[in-house]
Order: structure tokens, then sequence, then C-alpha cells
């Protein structure tokens, strides 16, 4: 109502932070559209007509509120989920950049949007969206079409925001260069969204891995050009403040007892000029809202920085700093917090000057939450609020800042929280006496602007703490890692509250691990508060000691996986979940296994989860959470002999891929466009790709004796061993190797084999691999059947220029049956286009007319003719189909011994006369066959027979005899 008769900045504000209540509230749902015209008609009255610093932080909080009212009836209104519904939202937020009078204002909300939207909703990939969004508001500011730089640098935040969650530090860094540029309280605050969206993402990373370090280096970063500008502000320049500025920008405090040197600043270098105190309290207001981040990078200069802060005379803004930082990350002892709270008290008493100091109200309301709860001192705080607001002798901006603090001590507000919510010991009467004194303000024709105005963002902030969460409701917790007697509660006399207090027993009292762990089994699939992930990762971080480990480990991995599977239907925000895969992801493989001991199924689930957890995984970090997650494989595979978390992974990526290539086929038949649905993120993808193309292939190659020349006998494994690492092993990766596009495998080194400095492991394992994708996709992997009989031929050929000569008896094992792969690919080997098999045997006899017997031409001609000739009716007796029959295996080289492949090998060269002689005579070759054959038979004459060549008697017969079968008067 209050809008309605008087639309100004403030009220369509206030009016804003109410969306969330109308859209969670209304039945049925409210559509999206009527959400946006509602936003339209309001954002029009936003404007930027206040110089004050808070109350622009509270304006680009209403944005990001009304932005997440936009997304939440997204999500609320329909069952099935569409991309489309985003599109929609972009594309009208884009047309308000010519239909609206604040052409900026769009811009701000669509910086908001793509951050109020994940990366990912219920498998459909939204980055791309977000991506294309971000880059227009880029080119919008990068070509300066915006008419105010507070627009300019909130839109640029929101951006920096997106990119910071999803972790694409390189692009973070180019929104802090353009933010750093713009000088006024909108680019310093900006720059803070981006350290706050560190603060809560870092808590989840591992400060050792890359990404954790680079974050934490722009974390420094960040504090290092915010405490420059607090530096310009002071009277004189500070040697000491530039030394704490220049450890900032390092990330390291060099072993200085910089607290000590910071309380060594002197007071008179710390006075503000008149003329730049607003400017001041915009810089400590960014400071508040950025140095929280600090914790993660070194905990010494986050109290240096509060220390400087706290030595600044009140009235500036420092309040504001003392109450984010000393409450969101020193533990300090309860007598310093009562003094603290004092010195607070004292100064919105006006004990110095006689006046009292706005910024001193927020420091002394964030204290009193620490201590002891005492009825008598929280009136206390409220008193000394409303004298403030009733006297009329203080200035309007002291006034205004009071007026906003009686939100603060009843609940969290979005300028230094990312949520909203009342305290839980709030009590109604004291709620309504404060609303109706933000209401009779409001109202009042004598009240100043400044005052009115800061009443109805207060009342629209009230409004907003009406449904605060979802799901299960938790204790307010005073500490950063909650202790045992921080788990969740549920409803009396329920089961749910049962089952918890039996978990909190059981932790607390060292019970059973066996009881506890089915106790939490119990609850995995229910939706759980995010901050029960908590709970969790305290158990994970007790690797050392004796509970913490083993079975109840095992069961929070279950519980972890189990919470995030079931987003879809419970439609419940996970990212704490999220947040803490990623930690579990990202240990290290000798402290991963400490961590869960024995329990192998869990950890199996867990790789087999990796499906699940890539469509929500930020795609930046996607690449380096994979690497580590197959270390870990590795990890097991030498310390553990076991591959079965290898293949759990394996499995998992190859449902990813194709699940992948089935959305991407149905999105090509239907016409729409692939970047609103695919499942995956052209990064992720790209990840995925990389990491079975570069990293699992070596390791398939070198770390585990497979196929190839070396561990066919090797003594210390089982054969249950040998078939399950050959086996399933080797048929996980090739599952996910055929939904690699061949454009990729060439792109990335894979394709073409036998390049220089490829082993002859890596070369003929490839064409292990050449071999399973020629025989899937009915034949046509690599574009039609004819290209995949060309790539079988360039593996063939690589085969006949390979020499017995260099080869030991193992190596030629391993050769002989990836040549028995190679012909055995194709379904229907008499389709192979007769160019291709023409070019086969043409190019063998040159290559045995080079390398004479010494060359594996023949054998491989052999192998290739036996099984075209496998179908054919008027081939003769073949003892060699007893072979081209049957069905080898992938793994099938463990079953043959040398001189058993030797033998199947001899066969293929007696029957290679009779079915050369059939295919030549089709194919009208057979003259040019017969001539070369008597060349090579003639160069062997004059001792071309290698010593070490045990078919040597067999293969001469085979080219005499072949000179006769391929003998064509008229051709010759």
């Amino acid at each position: 109502s209050q809008y309605r008769e008087n639309p100004r900045t403030a009220t369509a504000i206030a009016r804003m932070y109410c969306l969330h209540v109308e859209t969670a509230s209304s039945s049925p749902a409210t559509p999206p559209d009527d959400v946006m015209e509602l936003l339209a008609e309001v954002s029009c009255d936003v404007k930027n007509d206040s110089s004050d610093p808070l109350f622009k932080a509270l304006s680009a909080g209403a944005w990001v509120e009304a932005m997440n009212s936009v997304w939440s009836s997204i999500v609320n209104f329909s069952d099935d989920f569409s991309s489309d519904a985003v599109t929609r939202v972009v594309q009208e937020l884009c047309e308000w950049r010519h239909s609206m009078d604040q052409h900026d204002n769009a811009l701000v909300a669509l910086g908001a949007f793509v951050f109020a939207i994940p990366d990912r909703y219920q498998g459909t990939d939204l980055s791309n969206i977000a991506d294309e969004t971000c880059n227009t508001i880029l080119e919008v500011y990068d070509s300066h079409k915006f008419a105010e730089p507070d627009a300019a640098a909130f839109a640029l935040g929101f951006v920096g925001k997106r990119y910071a969650r999803s972790m694409n530090l390189d692009l973070v860094r180019g929104i802090m260069g353009r933010l750093e540029g713009i000088h006024s309280f909108s680019g310093c605050y900006g720059l803070a969204m981006i350290a706050q969206v560190f603060s809560s993402s870092l808590d989840s990373m591992s400060k050792t891995d890359h990404s954790g370090k680079a974050a934490c280096a722009i974390v420094g970063t960040i504090s290092s050009i915010l405490m420059s500008k607090f530096h310009s502000c002071m009277r004189k320049p500070n040697p000491r403040v530039l030394n704490l500025i220049a450890c900032l920008k390092t990330g390291s405090g060099d072993d200085l007892d910089l607290t000590k040197s910071m309380l060594e600043v002197p007071q008179t270098d710390l006075i503000v000029e008149d003329n730049l105190r607003v400017q001041m309290k915009g810089i400590l207001i960014s400071l508040a809202v950025a140095l929280p981040a600090l914790r993660h990078l070194d905990n010494d200069l986050l109290a240096a920085a509060c220390s400087l802060a706290a030595k600044c005379p009140w009235g500036v803004g420092k309040g504001y700093v003392l109450g984010s930082a000393y409450k969101l990350q020193l533990n300090l002892p309860l007598e310093e917090m009562r003094d603290l709270y004092s010195e607070c008290v004292d100064a919105v008493a006006g004990a110095e000057s006689g006046a009292p100091y706005d910024d001193a109200l927020f420091a002394a309301i964030a204290f009193e939450k620490f201590l002891p709860q005492d009825e008598k001192r929280s009136d206390e705080i409220m008193s000394s609020i409303r004298r403030v607001v009733d006297g009329n002798e203080f200035s309007p901006d002291v006034r205004a800042a009071a007026t906003l603090a009686i939100c603060t001590h009843f609940g969290s507000i979005p300028l230094l929280s990312g949520n909203s919510y009342l305290y839980a010991n709030t009590k109604k009467s004291s709620l309504e006496t404060a609303v109706t004194s933000l209401t009779n303000m409001l109202s009042d024709p004598n009240e100043s602007r400044r005052c009115t105005d800061m009443a109805a963002v207060a009342l629209g902030m009230f409004c907003r703490m009406k449904f605060p969460r979802k799901g299960v409701v938790f204790r307010p917790s005073k500490v950063t890692d909650p202790q045992t007697s921080d788990i969740p509660l549920a409803r009396d006399s329920t089961l749910l509250r049962k089952l918890l207090d039996l978990i909190e027993e059981g932790l607390a009292n060292s019970e059973s691990d066996q009881r506890v762990s089915l106790l939490i089994s119990c609850i995995s699939r229910v939706p759980l508060p995010g901050d029960f992930s908590f709970l969790a990762k305290k158990s994970f971080n007790q690797v050392n000691t004796e509970r913490g480990t083993g079975t109840i480990n095992a069961a929070f991995l279950r519980l972890l996986i189990a919470q995030i599977e079931i987003e879809r239907h419970s439609g419940s925000n996970r990212s704490e979940f999220i947040s803490l895969s990623i930690y579990v992801a990202k240990r290290p493989p000798a402290e991963f296994w400490s961590l869960f001991e024995s329990t192998g199924g869990a950890v199996n689930q867990f790789m087999a989860a990796t499906s699940t957890f890539l469509l929500r995984w930020p795609s930046g970090i996607i690449d380096e959470l994979l690497m580590n997650l197959w270390s870990i494989s590795c990890f097991e595979i030498s310390n553990r002999r076991s591959f079965q978390s290898a293949k759990s992974l394996l499995l998992s990526i190859a449902a990813t891929l194709q699940c992948y290539n089935i959305e991407d086929q149905s999105t090509a038949k239907s016409g729409r466009c692939k970047k609103s649905s695919g499942l995956l993120s052209p990064v992720a993808l790209k990840s995925i790709r990389r990491l079975l193309i570069v990293e699992v292939f070596p390791s398939l190659v070198h770390v585990m004796p497979k196929l190839s020349s070396t561990g066919n006998n090797d003594p210390t494994r089982t054969n249950d061993e040998k078939e399950e690492m050959q086996g399933n092993i080797w048929t996980s990766y090739f599952l996910c190797l055929e939904h690699i596009p061949p454009a990729v495998l060439y792109e990335d080194g894979f394709l073409p084999i036998g390049k220089k400095r490829e082993d002859f492991d890596t070369t003929v394992t490839k064409v292990y691999c050449i071999a399973h994708l020629a025989g899937s996709k009915r034949g046509e992997y690599f574009g039609s059947r004819t290209a995949t009989s060309r790539e079988v031929l360039k593996a063939n050929l690589w085969i006949a220029r390979q020499t017995v000569s260099s080869l030991t008896v193992e190596q030629r094992t391993a050769i002989r049956i990836s040549m028995f792969h190679l012909a055995s690919s194709r379904s229907d080997p008499t389709s192979t286009p007769t160019d291709c098999l023409r070019d086969l045997i043409l190019q063998s006899f040159e290559s045995m007319l080079v390398n004479g017997l010494d060359s594996l031409a023949l054998e491989q001609l052999a192998v290739q003719c036996g099984y075209v000739c496998r179908c054919a009716a008027n081939v003769g007796p073949s003892m060699s189909r007893l072979f081209t029959k049957g069905k080898i295996q992938y793994y099938s080289a463990e079953a043959f011994s040398p001189n058993t492949v030797t033998s199947v090998m001899i066969l293929f060269l007696r029957d290679l006369p009779t079915s050369l002689g059939s295919i030549t005579t089709t194919l009208d070759v057979s003259g040019l066959v017969a001539n070369r054959c008597l060349r090579v038979l003639k160069q062997v004459g004059r001792g071309g027979i290698p010593s070490n060549y045990e078919l040597c008697n067999v293969a001469v017969n085979t080219l005499k005899q072949i000179t006769t079968c391929c003998s064509d008067t008229e051709s010759n």
C-alpha cells in the first residue's frame, strides 16, 4: 500500500523484498510471467538517488531477492521444468533495456538473475544461458553504454559472483579488473560480493590444491584493493598499513606480528576528513562483506585487518567490520567479548562526544548475539536503538542507520548474510512493537526523507524474513564448525526426531559404530537441512582419531550421495551437500582411503554417483575433481590390488556420456537449441573427454599389466584378478570411449596410431581400442562403414610394418591377438569395401618386399582373409574357421599362451592361399598378387629369413602355394 501511495526508490526496494513472500505463500503457485509483470512495474521506480552507501548496498540486495523470487516462481509453477522458462525471463529482461526508462536497471536485473539460477537444475544445463547473458552485460560495459557507474558495478559484481561460484577464476580476474576501475562505493561493493562467494565456497575446498590456492589468492587481492582505498582516506600515509596491504596481496604475513603492528598505528593517522567520511563508510561496509573470506587465506591477516579497523574512530563505519569479522571468524574469550560489547554500548550512548555513533549499534547487536542469552541485555540494546531513532536532535543519517539496526536486532539481513531469517529467540510482542514503530515513522509527514526511506526498506526486510527456510529447523549455531550438540531438530514426537536424538547420543557416547551407522542409514533418504552436512564433514575430518572412521564415515558418505540424488524429487536446495561432495572428491588418494579404511562398498557407490555429481559440480573445477578421482582409483589398483573403484568410476562416466549423446540426438531431431538442452556444459564435457584420453588411457597401458607385452605371466596375480582387471576394466573403458566423437580422438592426439616416440604397448593397446570402436554403432562409429574400414586398414598396415626381429615373444603374442581383434571387429567382414580390401592386400605385399619374411604382413593378411572368407560358400574346407566362428573377448590375451597363439596363426597361414585366391579373383588382382609373391620368394631365397622367426617354414610354404592359387595366365 505504501508503494501504491508513494512510488519511489525506497518503497520500490521494499516491494522487491516482499516478492519472495508472495511467491512462497500463494496457492496455486504464481506464474513467472505475473512475477515479471509486477517486477517490471516496480523496477521503473528504482532510481540512483541516494548517496548513502548503506542504502546502495540494500538496493543491490533487493535485486538479488527479486531475482531469487523469479527463479522460485519458475521452479514452483510447473513440475515439468524446462529451460524455456529461463530463456523467456532473459529475453524479457533484455526487452526492458529498450522499453524501460531505466536502461541500467535491466542490466542489473540480468546480472542478479544469472546469479540466482544454478548452473544445472534437474538435469538441465543452464550454464550456457547464463554465460551468454554475462557476455551481454560485459559487452555493454566495455562499449561504455551504462549511464550510471553504480549500476555498472552492481551488474559486474553479480556476474563476478556467478563466475566465482563456478570457479571460473580467469573470468573472475577480468571482472575484478573492471570493478577496480570504478572509483565509487559500488565498485568496492562489487569486489566484496565476489569475496563473499569465495568465503562460503572455500569451506568445501582444500586450500592446497590448485583452484583452492588460486581462489585464496583472489581473496587476498580483493582485500588488498579495498585496504588500499581505506589507506587513501587516512589523514596521512602509514608504513605499517602499507605493509599490511603488501602482505594481503602476496597472501602471507612473512612471519610478522601484523596484529601488534596494527595496534601501533597512531590514532591520529586514522582520522578521516569530513569530506571523505561517506567514502570511508562505503569502504568499511565493503570490507565487512569481504574480510570474513580472509580466514581461508591467513587468520593472522584477518586478525590484523580487524585490529586496524578497531583502531578507527567510531562513526566512519568500523562497527560494520567489527560486527561482521568478529562475529563470524574470531573465537574470542567470553570476557574479551563482554569488553567489546561494553565499548560498543558506550559508543552508542555517545560517551566520547555526546553524540551516538550509528555503526556502533551494528557492532553491539552482533556481539550481544554471541554472549549468553540475557533478556535484560536485549532490552538494553532495543532501548538504545529507540533512543537514537526517536531522537530528532540527531542527524538523519544516524537515525536512518538506527532504523535499519532494528532489523539486525531481530534477524539476519542480506547485507552481511546470504539469507534473511528471524532469530529463534524473537518474541512476537517485541516484533509487533518494532513493526508498529516503523509503520508510524513511514507515515509521519514531518519525518525526514532518509528516515522514512529506511523505514520502508526495513519493513520490506521484515516481510522477507517470513519464510526463511524449508524443511527441518536447526538450532542457531554460534560457531562456524558445529559441534555434536548442533545436530538438527525435527518436530517432537516424530520418528525423525527420535532417530536424530539416537544419532546424537551415539556420537557423543562412542556407541557401536554399526549401531550409529544403521541409524544414519535410516535417515539418508530424508531431505535434510544443509547444515547437517557439517556433521558429516566433521566425521570426515577425524581421520586419525578412534571415531569418525570406518563404518560411520561410510554411512555418512552414503547419506551424502542420497541427499544429492533426491534433489530432483524433494525440490530442496542441496548446495551444502554438493559442497561436501567436492570436499570429499578433492582428498589426496592416501588420505581418501585412510578416511574410509576398508569400506570399499561406500567408495564404489561414491564413484558410481559421479554421473549425478557431474550435473551439479561447478564446471570450472570438474577437470580437477575428475583427475583426483582417477588418482584415487589408481591408488587402489597399486596398493590394494583391487579395481572396483576404477570400474565404478568409468561406468558412471560412460552413463553420463550416453545420456548426453541421447539428449544431443533428441535435440537435433526436435530442432531445439543445443545450448539450452544439453545435460553437460561444454567445459564439463571437454574435461571428461580429456580425462579418458590423457589420464585414464595411459594408466591402463602403463600402470596395470594388461593385454600387451607385459604382465601376462605375473605370478602374483590370481586368475580372478587377471580376469577382472583385463575384462571388466577394459570393457568399462571401451563403453566410455565409444561415446567420444572420432574428431575429438584426432584433436587430442589419440589417433592416428604409430606416431613417433609412441611405445609399442601404447600403440598395440590403441589397436585394441580401434577394434572395439569399429564394431560399435553398427560399424559406423567413424561416420560410415567405409570410414570405419579405413581406420581398420590403417591399424592393419601399422601391424604389417612391424618386424619379427624387433619384437620379443610376448610382444609377438600381443600383436597377433590384436590381429584377431581387428579381423573379428566387423559383424560382417564380407561387407568390407573392395577398395579397402584391395589396398590391404597390395600394401601387405609391399611391406614384404621391403622386409621379407621379417615382416608381420603375411600373418595379418592371413587373419584378415580368414575372417572375410569364414562365411563364403565357395571356399573349400578351412581349419581356421574353427577359430573365426567363435567369439573372441577383449581380455582373451590371458586365455592363450604364446604357443597356443602360434598354433592358431599356423591354421590361418595354411588357409591363406585358398582364401586369398578366392578374394583376388573377385577383386581382379590375382596376377598382381602372384607377381609380388614371386618377388618376395626370390628375396627370401637370397637369405631374407630372420633367424628368430618360429613360423618361417610355414610362411615360405604359404607363399609358394599363393603363387599357384593366384596364378592367372591372362593377367601374367
